[in-house]
């Protein structure tokens, strides 16, 4: 969903001339530390062309982000510290500045501009939204809607206020709007909203905002609450997580650590709840149990925001999330009163001077703006369009310029300068990329090159091209996985891998169990035998001595349920991952439905010339029995298997797509049995699909615990 699927840009395109086009312009100002010490800051304005394909216009060089502006940044002043006449003097000097840099577009009647500046008064002023009119005490309440903010109207505030006399008349009746007594410079440029141009970005306001300054410090404060051994004991589950790609591994924790990168907080989102349950219980703390489910609908939330793609049925499950966490939010505000009225009493009853608390007040811009997420994505497209983690990755650039390329002083100017040649190089380099592509492709000489080297294969990789793992077993068919011959991998003999039942009871009758199931395989496809004038050969079994090929690592492709696009999943079954045991789960067709597996050994075995990609794996499907109410709360998908249980062999291709899961530390199940969660936040694709995947062993919905 592109910003020319939005409803804003069609309304433009009919508002325009006939002929005439819009040109979307997204631009991006946020200051950045320069120094190690931050005591240098620069403010970089970059512009991108929302005409263009997210994945140029979210990229480097030719198409992507270009600093058009540096504006000045006002030094703080003591003697002017929390004064209104200053904090207007540097709004209109901001305005002042981006005059400047918006004059060639100025009268340009064919362009929409995205913003970050609407001269509303800001987080504790009477309406601190730039896009509507909520008021302060009604920030993260979602049970109203409240009028749109709109420049037109802003203007109009603006020429009534021009003829107040007296400044604290004027302040007063600005209040009422929530607005400065400052010229727009946004107001110039024909058709744009600045108050519909502001759009939602997940970084700021979700990862480093609503997670990392509120839902994340309210937890660390309830855990450190109970004391000091279960923020260990936090910290210990958290650096435990198994790995996953692309997922950041917390080794020192959480409690004591923050971070300057918004991803790290996407990431810790991603894993808190499934560690933090096990501490926050019933017995031990009801009111944490509250925030956990506030932080559950959060994290659905920011799945429904990340999507790819847009369905009417997306959106709508989307927003029916935003009333959920505003009610629990006052859930939990109104628990934490009660929790602290009961203390106070408690200390009075016996006798001592009541400690002083605080309650947290969830009044904040960030605790309201998720309200305007899903009207966004209606009108501008998806939150990839105005994200600005394309933009925050080019501040590397500016510090390594400032260190590297300035002699630290008149920096602005160096700085840009550097940003001008590296425009210049990643111009010239893109052209020669560009030449030579075209002269390999319709160059005899490259073309017969290019078809040598694809022959060239790495020998140390399994290959297995594919269809859809979703298609009947066929061994004889593509496939959507790879593999490695890696760390745990390599030639063994059937004697070899029985022999390691002594250590691991899994490989327990290996030769039996493999040469049972390829010969049901075999009574399902005679065809695949050779024959003898028709009659086609008997397969008896494997020998002791017969090979198999283990592998370390599997891909899986598959296809997205969001956008059908293709997707990797990488997969360790290695005794030795980064020093450590690995062996990830997969989700699989079987005959009983999907099901959980974890993988055990990962090879192929030879038959009469034929090689068969399998996997021994370990079932997750025993009856969970009725669902908790806990997990309905937290929205666990637990899943089960008996310590006993005995692996089977299955095809590679009977694998849906890789599973990540985490064993409940609480043992709920018994010690006759491992209960174990799916981690469905891993990605959006397996959030949706758990919403409607029936698997074996599924929780049934009567709720009696």
């Amino acid at each position: 969903m592109e910003p020319h699927t939005g409803n804003i840009f069609w309304e433009i395109q009919t508002a325009l001339p006939t002929g005439g086009k819009p040109i979307c312009y997204i631009i991006y100002a946020d200051k950045t530390r320069l120094s190690s010490f931050g005591m240098v800051q620069g403010y970089p304005v970059i512009v991108r062309l929302g005409n263009l394909p997210s994945h140029i216009r979210n990229g480097q060089g030719v198409g992507g982000g270009c600093v058009i502006g540096w504006l000045p940044i006002i030094k703080e002043e003591a003697k002017h510290k929390d004064k209104s006449y200053y904090a207007d003097f540097k709004r209109a000097i901001w305005h002042k500045a981006f005059e400047f840099i918006l004059s060639p577009i100025k009268g340009n009647r064919n362009s929409v501009l995205g913003c970050m500046m609407a001269l509303t008064q800001g987080c504790k002023a009477n309406f601190p939204c730039n896009v509507c009119l909520v008021p302060l005490k009604e920030l993260y309440h979602a049970n109203e809607t409240y009028p749109l903010r709109s420049s037109a109207k802003a203007q109009r505030v603006y020429e009534e206020v021009v003829k107040i006399r007296g400044a604290t008349k004027r302040n007063a009746y600005l209040k009422t709007f929530g607005l400065h007594f400052i010229k727009n410079t946004f107001w110039e440029i024909m058709h744009c909203d600045v108050h519909r141009a502001l759009s939602f970005d997940r970084l700021h306001t979700f990862n480093n905002g609503l997670f990392a300054d509120h839902l994340l410090e309210e937890i660390k404060g309830r855990i450190l609450k109970l004391g000091p051994s279960f923020g260990q004991e936090a910290d210990k589950l958290l650096a435990a997580f198994p790995s996953w790609k692309d997922l950041y591994h917390f080794k020192q924790g959480f409690m004591n650590v923050s971070f300057t990168d918004g991803r790290k907080y996407e990431a810790l989102t991603k894993q808190l709840i499934f560690i933090v349950h096990a501490i926050f219980t019933a017995a031990k703390d009801h009111v944490g149990l509250i925030i956990l489910r506030a932080l559950r609908i959060y994290m659905e939330l920011d799945v429904y925001a990340s999507l790819t793609l847009h369905t009417s049925d997306s959106l709508r499950d989307g927003r029916a999330r935003i009333p959920i966490l505003a009610s629990l939010i006052e859930e939990y505000e109104k628990a934490v009163c009660d929790e602290n009225e009961a203390m106070r009493r408690a200390a009075i009853n016996a006798r001592r001077t009541p400690k002083e608390t605080k309650t947290k007040n969830w009044n904040f811009p960030k605790a309201h703006s998720h309200q305007h997420l899903f009207d966004d994505i209606e009108a501008k497209g998806i939150t990839l369009n105005y994200n600005t983690k394309p933009n925050k990755s080019m501040h590397g650039s500016f510090k390594e310029s400032y260190q590297r390329r300035t002699n630290f002083k008149n920096i602005d100017e160096q700085i840009l300068r550097v940003d001008d040649w590296y425009n210049a190089m990643a111009y010239l380099r893109h052209q020669i990329n560009h030449h030579d592509k075209i002269k390999k492709e319709f160059g005899d000489d490259q073309v017969a090159e290019g078809e040598t080297g694809a022959e060239d294969k790495d020998k140390d990789e399994l290959v297995l091209a594919s269809g859809s793992a979703d298609s009947d077993e066929d061994y004889t068919a593509a496939a959507s996985l790879h593999g490695r011959c890696g760390k745990g991998g390599g030639k063994l003999t059937m004697a070899e891998v029985e022999a390691q039942a002594v250590d691991n009871s899994d490989f327990r009758e290996f030769r039996t169990r493999l040469s049972t199931h390829m010969k049901k395989h075999f009574e399902s496809h005679p065809e695949e035998l050779p024959s003898d004038n028709g009659i086609p050969a008997e397969f008896a079994g494997f020998e002791c001595q017969d090979q198999i090929s283990s592998y370390g690592m599997v891909k899986v492709n598959y296809s997205s349920i969001i956008d059908c696009c293709f997707m990797t999943d990488i997969l360790q079954c290695s005794p030795n991952f980064h020093s450590h045991p690995c062996y990830d789960f997969v989700l699989l067709k079987t005959d009983q439905g999907p099901m959980f597996a974890q993988l055990v050994l990962v090879f192929e075995c030879v038959v009469h010339g034929t090689t068969y990609p399998l996997m021994l794996v370990r079932p997750f499907g025993e009856a969970v029995g009725p669902m908790t109410r806990k997990d309905r709360d937290l929205g666990f998908y637990r899943v089960r298997t008996k310590i006993d249980s005995k692996p089977f062999i299955v095809s590679i291709y009977s694998v849906i797509r890789g599973a990540l899961l985490i064993e409940d530390v609480t043992n709920q199940g018994g010690w006759l049995v491992k209960d174990s969660f799916v981690v469905d936040m891993i990605g959006a694709d397996m959030f949706l699909r758990m919403q409607k995947l029936s698997y074996v062993g599924k929780a049934t919905d009567a709720c009696c615990r």
